[in-house]
């Protein structure tokens, strides 16, 4: 391996790095749902004043904290495995899972990504839209999906280079450092 890869490596870790702050963030867009359910119950409940367009907008929030959130997961490895296989291997097996796991992620979502932008187009030349007051397109929450999984693939891809070129978390401190 060539040292301007690894240094090339490096930086893109670094810039992605900035992406996962910006995205470990999301967790204020769920307790901005939970205050507007709140919201919604005081005005629907005590003041008899409900809105027809609280679903379509909550909807939205929740999807978007929740695809975003699981680019984040994917970033620290967190999802699901299962640990009676995956928590014996050890070494060389543990590596090879590694890849395949992170490869897969990749694939999987590439192909999501291209697969949502398709149906919301499809979805906007229909012109489906909520039947509320705001009337947003239903591509909207296609739309934050495709982040996500967009999100999914970019960290999967981060850790398969990091992988590939034998990266550890040292060689990543130490050009944070620099």
């Amino acid at each position: 391996m060539s040292a301007r890869l690894r240094n090339w490596a490096l930086r893109i870790d670094g810039g992605m790095e900035w992406v996962d702050k910006v995205v470990a963030h999301t967790w204020w867009l769920l307790i901005a749902g939970a205050l507007f359910v709140s919201w919604e119950v005081v005005m629907r409940y005590f003041f008899n004043s409900p809105h027809n367009w609280f679903d379509e907008l909550l909807i939205l929030v929740v999807t978007v904290a929740a695809f975003l959130g699981c680019g984040a997961a994917a970033n620290e490895q967190r999802h699901i495995t299962l640990p009676v296989v995956y928590g014996r291997l050890k070494g060389r097996a543990r590596r090879i899972a590694d890849i395949i796991n992170a490869t897969a992620g990749v694939g999987i979502c590439v192909f999501l990504v291209v697969w949502l932008i398709r149906w919301a187009a499809f979805l906007n030349q229909v012109g489906t839209k909520y039947n509320s007051d705001l009337g947003s397109p239903f591509s909207l929450i296609v739309y934050a999906i495709a982040a996500g999984m967009l999100l999914n693939a970019i960290f999967n891809s981060r850790i398969l280079l990091r992988m590939y070129l034998g990266i550890t978390a040292e060689d990543i401190a130490s050009a944070g450092a620099k």
